[in-house]
């Protein structure tokens, strides 16, 4: 039962995140794959999180995820309910990979690593290029 769960979080789990992987994905990168010409990365990405298939796999999530995923996930989605007009463009930015890291590290807690010395930054530094600078920024 425990090993069908497991499969079935990582499921979940990659559905999720996909919408970020586009959105955070490098335009070179994004560039390189052939069936992406012509396709804005950043559409797509808010796209797949609107359609009823993502809030199917977020329902899913509710129900499946450890507690600390469905708590940095939700944290994550109050933050784009929620963005506020006067916020300058580089905080949210900042407010937003952070709860992305936290997010990926309660994942990474949740599939066996609880015990891992990585922080939401260090999930982070694999995929966003300047994740070292936005560390730095106080918001």
């Amino acid at each position: 039962m425990e090993r069908k769960l497991r499969d079935s979080r990582v499921d979940i789990y990659n559905q999720i995140l996909e919408p970020f992987i586009i959105m955070f994905m490098t335009d070179a990168a994004w560039a390189l794959d052939p069936k992406n010409k012509s396709k804005d990365k950043m559409a797509l990405g808010i796209n797949k999180a609107l359609s009823l298939e993502y809030r199917k796999h977020a329902f899913s999530l509710a129900l499946l995820g450890s507690d600390g995923v469905v708590i940095a996930y939700n944290n994550l989605m109050q933050h784009f309910f929620n963005q506020d007009e006067g916020v300058a463009l580089d905080d949210k930015a900042t407010r937003m990979m952070a709860l992305i890291g936290e997010l990926l590290l309660e994942i990474r807690k949740s599939m066996g690593n609880e015990s891992t010395k990585l922080d939401k930054w260090g999930m982070l530094e694999w995929f966003i290029t300047d994740a070292r600078r936005y560390r730095n920024r106080v918001v």
